[in-house]
């Protein structure tokens, strides 16, 4: 229930925000103040990392460049993306399966499946720094920056899409 009160806040501002307006009360900033919470979906700093994310992706070309450039070392490449399918694979399994279908709450997850979070993590690290080594040779310095823009934004666009899914209930 660690994620329950966060729900009913949200629900608490935008009450009130709704209240101010039948009053006469209305606020031109109170969207704006409502979109600065870090809690909403579309908060300033998941718009901002998306965003980024989506300049980074069409500046640098990733898509043709990982496609097509000899440069790159395509065994850390895939290495990399294995092992990042396998912290997606996990993350997946924890969200979805085990909190959906047997409803234990992610403050449990420790308990329940002890060996996986640590797994998670060190198949992430290990992504990245082999993702790194992969891309280095085009980017070099830049790769590790732009790697966190692309994880930040890949972060955000998931946190985003169920956001998406709650307002449209909201509306109905």
């Amino acid at each position: 229930m660690a994620g329950g009160g966060n729900k009913y806040r949200k629900r608490e501002k935008r009450n009130a925000h709704l209240q101010q307006q039948r009053k006469g009360g209305f606020d031109p900033l109170a969207k704006w103040h409502y979109l600065q919470d870090a809690a909403h979906a579309f908060s300033q700093q998941n718009l901002i990392w998306v965003a980024s994310s989506g300049f980074l992706i069409y500046y640098t070309e990733i898509i043709s460049t990982v496609m097509y450039n000899e440069q790159i070392n395509r065994t850390w490449l895939y290495v990399g993306a294995g092992l990042f399918s396998a912290t997606v694979a996990i993350a997946i399994y924890l969200c979805h399966w085990v909190t959906g279908k047997y409803g234990v709450p992610p403050d449990d997850w420790m308990k329940t499946n002890p060996q996986l979070i640590p797994l998670a993590i060190v198949c992430f690290l290990s992504s990245c720094i082999s993702i790194t080594v992969s891309l280095w040779p085009v980017w070099s310095y830049y790769t590790p920056g732009m790697l966190f823009v692309y994880v930040m934004g890949l972060i955000s666009v998931i946190y985003i899409i169920p956001g998406l899914d709650q307002q449209i209930r909201d509306r109905l």
